[in-house]
């Protein structure tokens, strides 16, 4: 079980925003543009995390659960961004395209008696064992209008909400880690019963969702009333315009100047 003690620092005060590609695999070239809007639009201290780095975050007092290295790249970027926002607190953002300053969003939450903020989403996505009908209809009546999405936030560190939410992802893992052994990741984006480039299905035990926001909005359910809501929404550069002004010449040159110069691998 995680423990609320005083480790490390607060990066909510120092207004760190975390963005991660915690994978072997090389960034694409469209993710830099993105991962430079984040650095160029945030007025934020960004701290990019790779599969170099993000171990140099693990506090020897609060290790990271064993199961991390059975993970898919997308899972271990869902338990990371939960232990940074316990341990460290401070933003968290997916490497979408940011075009809003987050500056308003540290303040606005610094001043509040909240746990966390976030933006407003517009549905709610959990994975087929959440699929009741009757339970869906009250997540969308009693949640949905406080929830947060889940990727782009702000946390305050080591609160009952982040207590709560890392101990339930480590007894998640906890009860997957002997299937995880025998069944590790073979992809960035694994899950049960997916279709693999060979031909096989995938034996790897969890559901896509099921390390985020399954675990995310339940446990933002039992503390709805320690959120708030600030449009820090980022969105993914090439999957649709949005009418923000500017937007399409933003695009155009984080695209020109970025993506034929990236010669990074994680």
């Amino acid at each position: 079980m995680a423990e609320t003690t005083e480790l490390g620092f607060d990066a909510l005060d120092r207004e760190y925003l975390f963005c991660m590609w915690p994978g072997k695999d090389q960034l694409p070239k469209e993710r830099a543009a993105e991962l430079f809007s984040i650095i160029s639009s945030s007025d934020s201290a960004v701290v990019y995390l790779n599969d170099l780095s993000y171990g140099k975050w693990e506090i020897p007092e609060a290790p990271f659960h064993p199961a991390l290295k059975y993970l898919s790249e997308c899972h271990r970027s869902d338990y990371l961004r939960v232990y940074l926002m316990h341990y460290y607190g401070g933003g968290y953002t997916d490497i979408k395209f940011t075009y809003k300053s987050w500056k308003g969003a540290f303040k606005t939450l610094k001043q509040s008696d909240a746990y966390v903020l976030g933006y407003k989403p517009k549905k709610i996505g959990m994975s087929e064992k959440y699929q009741d009908p009757v339970f869906l209809k009250e997540i969308e009546e009693k949640y949905l209008p406080f929830g947060i999405g889940h990727v782009a936030f702000i946390f305050k560190r080591q609160t009952p909400l982040t207590l709560h939410i890392l101990n339930r992802l480590h007894k998640h893992l906890d009860e997957y880690q002997g299937q995880l052994m025998a069944n590790p990741s073979r992809t960035q984006k694994d899950w049960l019963g997916k279709i693999l480039d060979d031909g096989s299905t995938s034996k790897y035990p969890l559901h896509y969702t099921e390390l985020g926001p399954d675990l995310f909005h339940l446990s933002l359910y039992r503390f709805k009333d320690k959120i708030i809501h600030y449009d820090i929404e980022p969105i993914h550069i090439f999957s649709k315009p949005i009418a923000a002004p500017g937007f399409a010449n933003w695009k155009k040159q984080f695209s020109l100047e970025y993506i034929p110069q990236w010669p990074f691998s994680a």
